[in-house]
């Protein structure tokens, strides 16, 4: 097994367990069902608000150990932390109160400006090799990671600007 595999089966370990973690602390806190809702939507806080290559971390290991090819899973992850999103805000929007990164989730969902400016650039900084194309990133793969870090740094900056803001305003409310 080569460097980059080694590494990419221990990213997803440490992923797996850290989410291990976190659900055991909610269930534990809040009960089975409303303990995996709160862990499932600050995993969803994380892929819809941190721009970086979350499908190839929590997907792309255990597809890559059935079909060795290559597989764009961002917009499954994407999709499925919007549907998440969506089905909870519409049906159980209290659940969000539970916790303070699902508390910020919220309020950034609630106020479509200028705190969306997260997720469309989280969104491009994701999904940028896939807009791209496999081929096209790869043939000028120097170009296309300079650019693509650029706007990670970008998408980081811009959440950590607004979130700010919100937190500020989560902490006062919580005094």
């Amino acid at each position: 097994m080569n460097s980059p595999t080694k590494t990419r089966y221990f990213k997803f370990i440490l992923f797996l367990s850290g989410f291990s973690l976190l659900a055991s602390f909610f269930v534990i806190q809040y009960g089975l069902e409303p303990g995996l809702h709160i862990a499932f939507l600050s995993w969803s806080f994380y892929i819809l608000c941190i721009p970086s290559a979350h499908g190839d971390i929590i997907l792309g290991v255990p597809l890559r150990l059935i079909r060795h090819k290559p597989f764009f899973t961002q917009p499954l992850m994407w999709t499925s932390a919007f549907l998440l999103n969506a089905f909870s805000v519409t049906f159980t929007p209290d659940i969000y109160l539970s916790s303070i990164p699902t508390q910020l989730l919220y309020r950034i969902i609630e106020r479509p400006y200028p705190c969306w400016i997260i997720f469309v650039i989280s969104a491009v900084g994701t999904m940028y090799p896939v807009i791209i194309g496999n081929e096209n990133f790869y043939a000028k793969l120097y170009f296309h990671t300079i650019i693509h870090h650029i706007i990670k740094l970008l998408g980081v900056f811009t959440f950590i600007y607004f979130a700010h803001q919100e937190l500020v305003i989560i902490l006062n409310t919580l005094s």
